[in-house]
């Protein structure tokens, strides 16, 4: 599995009121392979994204790591803090 983390960071957070946001915004997916993470890129919710916080970025930072279905069944189940 690939655990794809995109962390915005915001020209003028005022100007995201959407988002309710007043610093970055941290996108977190995970994927079964490299396959579904490279279909991901072309899908009409990524691209829609895109165009979105596009605009509103100052500088976009993406990891993509490897992680064990046990760790994906972990943190789904884990009590949001």
């Amino acid at each position: 599995m690939i655990r794809h983390v995109v962390i915005w960071k915001l020209k003028n957070p005022a100007d995201a009121p959407r988002f309710k946001a007043n610093a970055d915004v941290v996108l977190v997916c995970t994927f079964t392979n490299a396959e579904a993470l490279a279909a991901y890129r072309t899908h009409p919710h990524h691209q829609a994204a895109k165009l979105q916080l596009g605009p509103l970025s100052k500088s976009r930072r993406v990891l993509d790591y490897h992680i064990a279905q046990a760790q994906h069944d972990a943190a789904a189940v884990a009590p949001a803090t």
